[in-house]
C-alpha cells in the first residue's frame, strides 16, 4: 500500500516538474502550455503575440483619430475587440459577440454611441447586420480594408 501511495505521489510531482522543464528548455512563455502541438502553439503565437505586435504599430494614428472619444474604437465582435484591447490597454466596443454570450449592442444603443461621440473607428467586415448595414450607410470609408475588414469614420453628426 506504501509502495502505491509513493508511485503515486511521485507521479504527482514528476509530470508538472517535467512539464516546467519542458517550457523553460524550449524558450517558451507564458501562453504555451507543455506537450502543446506545434500548430497550436504556432496559433497561439499569432493570436497573442504576432498580431497584437502588429496592432501596436497602429495605435499612434488610432490615437490621433480617436479625438477624446471614451472608446479607441468599435469592433464587429469582442474576438476583434480583444485584440486591440490586449495591444492597447484601451477600451474598445464590440458592436456583437463572438460566443453569443457577450450582450449586444441594439442599433438604437450603437446610433446613440456614435451621437455622444462615444467611438469614431469602426472596424467591421461585410455583413447583413443591421448594425454593420447603419455603419457603412451613415459612416465615412476611410483607409484601406484589413482583411475582410473595413475601416469606418463615423461623427456625431452622422447618427442622425
Amino acid at each position: 500500500m506504501s509502495g502505491a501511495l509513493c508511485g503515486a505521489l511521485a507521479a504527482v510531482l514528476v509530470v508538472p516538474a517535467v512539464a516546467c522543464a519542458s517550457i523553460v528548455v524550449h524558450g517558451e512563455g507564458a501562453f504555451d502550455t507543455p506537450f502543446e502541438l506545434a500548430s497550436t502553439a504556432r496559433g497561439i503565437d499569432i493570436l497573442f503575440l504576432r498580431t497584437p505586435a502588429a496592432v501596436g504599430h497602429f495605435l499612434p494614428g488610432l490615437e490621433r483619430v480617436r479625438l477624446g472619444a471614451p472608446d479607441l474604437l468599435a469592433t464587429q465582435t469582442s474576438a476583434i475587440a480583444s485584440v486591440f484591447v490586449y495591444a492597447s490597454g484601451q477600451e474598445v466596443l464590440p458592436i456583437g459577440g463572438f460566443t453569443g454570450v457577450t450582450p449586444e449592442r441594439t442599433l438604437a444603443q450603437l446610433r446613440t454611441d456614435v451621437a455622444d461621440g462615444d467611438f469614431h473607428l469602426a472596424l467591421v467586415g461585410h455583413s447583413r447586420d443591421p448594425r454593420i448595414e447603419w455603419i457603412a450607410a451613415h459612416c465615412q470609408h476611410v483607409g484601406r480594408n484589413i482583411g475582410s475588414l473595413t475601416n469606418y469614420f463615423c461623427l456625431p453628426a452622422d447618427a442622425a
